[in-house]
């Protein structure tokens, strides 16, 4: 997607939000988006760090020609906790990835991801956060176990 066509999308969710009273985030959440990819869409700066897949929902919601909400209830699933069942996770064996192979994910990551720089290196959310070393590898981290640089920026995205 071109910045035109990005710029008129953003300016199309917009006018939605506005129309339909909402706040940014309770629309980016009706389409799928988290608050902090909602003021990537509002911020040029940053729409690089706004990944296709996300760009891609925002334009789906535009075509589809409903209201925010209606597109919300429409494209909303809910889940019966009765049907969730436990699984079971076998061991995971780890196997050398070889060099074109791990360019090729960390490609992927990088552009289908939503990128937070801060100042001592690179993290990406994708639902999940991650961060790719100097070595080339792919570091996950969970949500009870974020580095302090990273919970940093969190909180100042969030004007905290």
């Amino acid at each position: 997607m071109n910045d035109i066509a990005k710029k008129s999308t953003a300016d199309r969710f917009l006018k939605a939000v506005e129309a339909e009273h909402l706040s940014k985030a309770a629309g980016g959440a009706l389409i799928g988006l988290a608050p902090a990819q909602v003021s990537y869409l509002f911020n040029e700066s940053y729409w690089n760090r706004l990944g296709n897949v996300y760009w891609d929902k925002v334009l789906h919601w535009v075509n589809s020609g409903v209201s925010l909400k209606t597109y919300g209830e429409k494209h909303h699933v809910e889940v019966d906790p009765s049907e969730i069942t436990e699984v079971e996770f076998e061991e995971v064996v780890h196997s050398p990835v070889n060099k074109q192979d791990n360019l090729a994910i960390q490609i992927f990551l990088k552009q289908n991801s939503n990128l937070i720089i801060t100042k001592n290196r690179n993290y990406y959310f994708m639902p999940f956060w991650f961060s790719l070393t100097d070595e080339g590898k792919i570091e996950l981290f969970s949500l009870g176990s974020l580095p302090e640089d990273l919970k940093d920026a969190i909180k100042l995205m969030r004007g905290e």
